[in-house]
């Protein structure tokens, strides 16, 4: 062998051995030890001249992939790239591919672009080279290729990216970075898609869900968040982007990633604000953001991330609060370069305690703005005038002087105002300073002070004020309120309106001045007594609310206006569940507006009787007032007087229980008014309104006590505080004439000309001139109809009540005056009804017959008013008595007064009934043990067709309401009844004499009027119908019955229908049935007709208390229900049953109001009803809500729209009976020419005697004029059908 040879094969040998050395190393570990790697790399360089070419490529491929491994990536670049070119040289394409992927995968951290371009060479050659690479070889190939799309990723070429990511297996990279660049790439190109969009979506989607279930590292799995957190954001499902933020933030606080933490939740806070509009739950997400980034460690992450959060979290809180922030100035967008790390974190503070105080976390709100003024309030000093920095300062000394003013710290916020001003930038926040710190006067009791203070301000300010509009309304504001509190009303109220005038002409229906002037001024009209006045503003306020954000505080402060608003009127129940509502909300931190609605919750209950509920609450309102508010605490106690004061009564005169408990619950009160006047006295400015009350409160308690001497010096001082309190004068006249009532009861004597009867004349004289106040400040509520029946049903009733006491009592005047008394039992009720009909119609009472210009003119003309009472009577006939009822339930008896006409003179006779001693002493207690239960009882009794116990129970009130006047009825063929409160529900024909086994409708033709008044105006309205039927103006009866498809889901009535033909064959007419009975129809026939009869549904629900008929359904064929066999036992009228009714008995879809014919639009008809008689043949349209006032229902409706009668039914009837008794009622009327009451006593007693029960002949009544008549004419005449 040739020493050529013998070298060839040494140099061999070592090539073999080098790159044997080199592969065992890689397969004994993936990654070797470096001293062994720089081994091998010698022993191969060793070899660099190794021939033949395929073990030359072979050394310097491993030559290049050990420098790789070595970190000599420049290298192993460049000894690729040798390599490519020998290939490029061979002709061997696919390890030409190979080398050029290599350096593109070693370029990779060098040179993106470099990379990126080499790669798409050597994957071009690849795909070239066919076959050539396999095994090991491939997976580079795959390796490039994911390198690249990764690479396409970064420069946004999502779409190419696509292209070489796609079909790769796990083994060409981390599945989880794999998943999440084709995730990043799939959702980016499905942006670009038209078509196949969320299809795109999806699946980007599952390739990020893949990423994190794979567990990737820490930075990867936020970047999958993110990704999948930006993909809902296109898919617009923000709510699940949201808790992917939300997720990520989580997950960077568990890992104490603190800056991926503080970039998460801002995110999160972003799409909350931006998308979700959910601020509340933004201002906690960048809350949180701001939280982590004071722990991130960097200081340039940490700036960026405060101003970040900062800059949001004011944003979202301008939204929330409806202007910027009052705690902090608009950030400058340069800051993070032109100011300090350290007031960059004040900031960052302030704005994190703004947000705590947003969320109702005072105090750890003040502990930020605290912590923000101590970290810059060593540089203020070398804060420039006009600077960010010195306007920071100002804003977080204001924040604290807000939350000492929400804390009732007043003495602090008027030093921390003051701090303020010595810092303010411009004259106007100075002014602002001054106004809140004489606000903060207010409340430690200085309203003089406070005053002085605006008052000063008005000068000082004047030029200002002139052009700076909106400091100009919160100034006086604020002035109006210190007026208030020292009393002055009038001027007060006149400021405040002024303030009003200027908010609302510059439209400013989001400021939470404007709230607060309403607020003001609601409580001043109130106090004044302006109650319809604080109505209208109520009303005001609410139409602005939704200008306020929803999480507004303003809510609350209208919801008290409104429970208030309520209490005022004597509307109690629905004060009730407004402030339960406010109170069980507890969103408000002002202890001021808590009280409001405590406080005003326990006024109600005590109002409602239920006393002990009323001192619970009133103890929890003590616990809620500051220390220094003396003047709350004295309020306190007078309602705490009153409670044990309404005890004390219902203790004696109600249950009955004795002397005992009435005097100790009088003590009670006695001291509890002596305290409060002890408390207002002592104050600098006392509350007159209040004192005046408490002495007023004394003096009825000596009264009660029989203490006329005491009681008179308590009155007197009541009346010095007193002033122009004309609601306060009322009552106080009331009180002064229970304590002549007092001194006149121990007056020993009863001569003429005695004491005892100046005394009882004085009494009424008092008596009268609180009623008469009373009824100016009635009229002054204009058109509030539930506050004119309300205020009738409080004190103002017990004023009429008592009226008529002295006026018939016997004890103390020598002749009682029964017709005078009768005169304060009329005044006593339907004072609505008169009001109403002054404003709807022109032929009314007042302006047509008695020419009248004061409306008051029946209170205070007593002859006219007997006028009236005597052509009632006398337009009744010789026949007829009136009898009138009036029910002091509280005092437990019964005034009954009988008007007749005898020898052409009016006659009145009265009996007192004395309830509560009947109802202790009666046997039949099971019927009931007060008048309200035996109706309430015997009522259901016949609707239950228990006969024997209705009976029962109808003689027993027979016993009450007839034998005390029966002497003076017994002649009278036609007696008209005028109930009273629930006696309003009695079915009088029905009441039984069980002496001689008769019903009163066997005896007498019944009728029923709302009182004597009412029944003139529809004599009056009778007059004119009959008119109207003899000229032939009227047109021709109406008959109406059972719309279809039958309204609020209802089931039909066949019995309706007959009834209706029934009806319009007796009056010649063609009746309107099924499809043709629309509610527009029905109007026209009201507004038209000579006589109307409707026969349908009838409801009386907490949805319509005061009645409707049920119109037609939404039209043909929608909600038709199948008809019902009339004979069936579920034929009732009202066939409400399950199917209309919620758990709580409520009629469900009450806001149909096209298929209801309702109470309100029946008494506010435009034009009028002209028709002479209305027959509303339905269920319970004799029923409605019992008041003071008189029944408010379908019936009085009626009779306001102008008919002289309407027939009506007091229970739910059924349908077959009352076709037949409503059939036999227009028989006697037209065939017979009978009067309406004797046409459906005909009736009754032909149904009676065939032997039917009371509930089917008995449920009828004709409320209006008894003597109505269907006048015979031409138009009574078959030519009506033509």
């Amino acid at each position: 062998m040739s020493e050529e040879k013998v070298v060839e094969l040494h140099q061999h040998n070592d090539v073999q051995d080098a790159i044997a050395f080199y592969d065992k190393l890689f397969r004994d570990s993936f990654e070797p030890k470096p001293a062994d790697l720089e081994e091998a790399l010698a022993r191969l360089q060793g070899c660099a001249h190794a021939r033949p070419r395929p073990l030359f490529f072979s050394v310097h491929n491993r030559i290049a992939v050990a420098l790789k491994f070595l970190g000599r990536r420049r290298e192993a670049i460049a000894k690729f790239d040798q390599l490519e070119q020998l290939c490029h040289e061979d002709g061997e394409t696919g390890l030409e591919a190979l080398c050029c992927i290599e350096q593109g995968l070693l370029l990779e951290e060098i040179d993106e672009e470099a990379s990126r371009r080499v790669l798409l060479r050597g994957l071009a050659l690849a795909q070239e080279s066919g076959d050539e690479i396999v095994g090991l070889w491939s997976s580079r190939v795959s390796r490039g290729r994911y390198v690249l799309g990764k690479l396409l990723c970064y420069s946004e070429d999502y779409e190419n990216a696509l292209g070489y990511l796609q079909g790769l297996d796990d083994a060409a990279a981390d599945p989880a970075a794999l998943h999440y660049f084709l995730g990043l790439a799939h959702g980016r190109v499905a942006k670009t898609l038209v078509s196949d969009r969320e299809q795109a979506f999806e699946k980007a989607l599952d390739y990020c869900r893949s990423c994190i279930q794979s567990r990737p590292q820490l930075q990867l799995l936020f970047w999958a968040h993110k990704l999948m957190g930006d993909i809902y954001l296109d898919l617009q499902n923000y709510e699940k982007a949201r808790q992917v933020f939300a997720e990520a933030a989580r997950l960077a606080a568990r890992e104490e990633k603190f800056k991926s933490e503080s970039r998460f939740w801002w995110i999160t806070g972003s799409v909350e604000t931006i998308y979700l509009g959910r601020q509340d739950k933004a201002i906690e997400s960048f809350t949180s953001s701001l939280e982590a980034a004071f722990k991130i460690e960097d200081a340039t992450d940490q700036a960026t991330c405060l101003l970040d959060a900062s800059t949001w979290l004011k944003k979202t809180l301008s939204l929330v609060q409806g202007n910027t922030p009052k705690w902090m100035p608009n950030t400058k967008d340069n800051l993070l370069s032109q100011t300090s790390v350290t007031v960059l974190h004040a900031e960052a503070l302030g704005c994190l305690g703004g947000a705590r105080v947003q969320n109702g976390m005072l105090e750890e709100g003040r502990q930020c703005f605290q912590d923000a003024v101590s970290l810059i309030s060593n540089e203020c000093n070398s804060f420039s005038q006009e600077s960010f920095e010195l306007n920071l300062f100002y804003w977080l000394q204001w924040a604290l002087a807000e939350l000492a003013s929400q804390f009732g710290e007043w003495e602090e916020a008027w030093t921390l105002y003051k701090k303020c001003k010595g810092i303010a930038q411009s004259e106007k926040m100075k002014l602002r300073c001054d106004i809140h710190a004489g606000f903060a006067l207010q409340f430690v009791g200085r309203c003089q002070c406070a005053f002085e203070a605006f008052t000063k301000a008005m000068e000082e300010y004047s030029r200002l004020l002139e052009t700076e509009w909106d400091v100009k309304a919160e100034l006086l504001t604020r002035l109006g309120q210190a007026l208030l509190g020292l009393g002055n009303l009038s001027e007060g109220i006149s400021t405040l309106e002024a303030a009003r005038k200027i908010l609302e002409e510059q439209q400013v229906f989001q400021s939470e001045i404007l709230a607060l002037n309403y607020l003001a001024l609601f409580c001043g009209y109130v106090e004044n007594q302006q109650v319809w006045d604080a109505f209208q503003l109520a009303k005001s306020f609410q139409a602005i609310l939704n200008k306020y954000p929803k999480e507004s505080s303003h809510q609350y402060t209208w919801e008290l206006m409104s429970g208030v608003a309520s209490s005022s009127v004597v509307n109690y129940e629905e004060a009730v569940e407004t402030f339960n509502k406010l109170v069980s909300t507890q969103s408000n931190s002002d202890w001021m507006l808590q009280y409001g609605a405590i406080g005003n919750l326990a006024n109600s209950y005590k109002n409602l009787g239920e006393f002990d509920d009323a001192l619970l609450k009133y103890e929890e309102a003590w616990q809620l007032v500051p220390k220094d508010q003396h003047l709350f605490f004295a309020h306190i106690r007078i309602n705490r007087a009153e409670v044990y004061m309404q005890k004390a009564f219902k203790e004696k005169f109600i249950k009955r229980t004795g002397s005992k408990a009435f005097e100790k619950d009088n003590s009670k009160a006695f001291q509890e008014y002596e305290s409060a006047i002890s408390i207002l006295e002592c104050l600098s400015h006392p509350d007159v309104d209040a004192l005046a009350k408490a002495y007023a409160g004394q003096a009825t308690i000596l009264v009660r006590l029989k203490d006329p001497k005491k009681a008179s010096n308590k009155l007197e001082k009541a009346r010095l505080y007193a002033g122009n309190n004309r609601i306060l004068i009322a009552k106080l006249k009331y009180v002064q004439a229970h304590l002549y009532h007092l001194e006149a009861f121990l007056e020993p004597g009863k001569e003429e000309g005695d004491l005892k009867g100046a005394l009882a004349e004085a009494a009424i004289a008092e008596t009268r001139e609180s009623a008469i106040l009373f009824a100016t400040l009635q009229m002054e509520l204009h058109d509030l109809e539930s506050a004119w029946v309300s205020l009738l049903g409080g004190e103002m009733k017990h004023v009429f009540i008592f009226m008529q006491c002295l006026l018939a009592d016997e004890t103390y005047r020598e002749a009682p005056d029964y017709l005078k008394a009768l005169l304060w039992a009329e005044r006593g009720r339907m004072r609505l009804f008169f009001h109403l009909m002054g404003h709807l119609r022109s032929d009314n009472l007042h302006t047509k017959q008695m020419g009248k210009e004061d409306p008051l003119w029946f209170d205070k003309d007593d002859e006219l008013a007997k006028e009236c009472i005597h052509q009632a009577i006398r337009s009744c006939g010789s026949e007829a008595a009136i009898v009138e009822y009036t029910y002091a339930e509280s005092e437990g008896y019964l005034y009954i007064y009988v008007v007749l006409e005898q020898a052409s003179e009016l006659s009145v006779h009265f009996q007192y009934v004395g309830l509560q001693d009947y109802f202790a002493n009666n046997k039949y207690s099971g019927m009931g043990k007060t008048l309200n239960a035996l109706i309430k009882r015997t009522r259901s009794e016949i609707v239950k067709r228990a006969d024997d116990k209705a009976m029962l129970g109808l003689s027993i009130l027979y016993t009450l309401l007839l034998e005390p006047i029966w002497q003076y009825i017994e002649g009278c063929s036609i007696v008209i009844f005028a109930p009273h409160e629930n006696l309003s529900l009695v079915p009088f024909a029905a009441l039984y004499n069980k002496e001689q086994k008769e019903f009163l409708i066997e005896q007498k033709a019944v009728g029923i009027i709302p009182s004597i008044r009412a029944l003139l105006q529809c004599f009056s309205q009778q007059s004119a119908f009959e008119e109207g039927m003899q000229a032939g103006t009227l047109a021709v009866p109406f008959v109406a019955g059972n719309p279809e498809p039958m309204g609020l889901g209802l089931l039909p009535l066949e019995g309706a229908a007959k009834e209706a033909h029934n009806v319009a064959k007796k009056l010649y007419v063609e009746p309107l049935v099924g499809l043709r009975m629309t509610k527009d129809a029905v109007i026209d026939g009201l507004r038209n007709a000579s006589v109307v009869v409707l026969v349908t549904h009838g409801i009386v629900n907490n949805a319509y208390p005061h009645g409707a008929l049920v119109m037609q359904g939404p039209g043909p064929g929608q909600g038709h229900c199948k008809k019902v066999n009339a004979a069936s036992a579920t034929s009732l009228r009202s066939l409400v049953v399950s199917r209309m009714l919620g758990r709580d008995g409520a009629i469900q879809a009450v806001s149909r109001t096209s298929e209801v014919l309702t109470a309100n639009e029946v008494g506010k008809l435009e034009g009028g009803i002209r028709a002479g008689l209305v027959v509303l043949s339905a269920c319970q349209t004799g029923e409605g809500e019992v008041s003071s006032e008189g029944l408010l229902g379908l019936g009085r409706a009626v009779l306001q729209a102008g008919a002289s009668s309407v027939v009506l039914t007091l229970w739910k009837v059924d349908d077959d009976s009352t076709k037949d008794l409503v059939t036999g009622l227009f028989q006697h009327l037209v065939d017979n020419n009978q009067t309406i009451v004797v046409s459906m006593q005909s009736a009754m007693l032909h149904m009676l005697k065939s032997g039917v029960c009371i509930y089917k002949w008995a449920p009828l009544m004709a409320l209006g004029s008894p003597t109505l008549k269907l006048v015979k004419s031409s138009r009574f005449s078959p030519k009506w059908c033509d």
